[in-house]
């Protein structure tokens, strides 16, 4: 039973840890990003509205066409993570801690 029972504690342990330590970072890292984001758009939109910047609209469409195709393509990467289910899980589950507490 002990050759079952600590192995997973430590996948369970260090997920969860793991996790929780990479969901903190990652809300404090959005959020500054999101601030960033939002101070360029509105840039952007200033120097579109005072003229001194042309937007493609076609072109800028067709960019975040690829970019979410791109992405779908990289969710196939997530099955290697599957077969450590208790890891992941506990991990996933430190995250979401982290990314409410934060």
């Amino acid at each position: 039973m002990s050759e079952i029972a600590i192995p997973l504690a430590y996948q369970l342990t260090v997920g969860g840890l793991g996790g929780y330590l990479l969901g903190y970072a990652l809300k404090k890292i959005t959020k500054l990003i999101a601030f960033l984001i939002g101070v360029i758009l509105l840039a952007i939109v200033y120097l579109a509205y005072s003229g001194m910047l042309n937007i493609n609209y076609e072109g800028f469409v067709n960019e975040i066409k690829n970019a979410l195709a791109y992405v779908g393509e990289g969710l196939k990467a997530l099955t290697p993570f599957i077969s450590n289910l208790p890891f992941v899980g506990s991990f996933i589950l430190g995250l979401f801690i982290a990314w409410k507490i934060a």
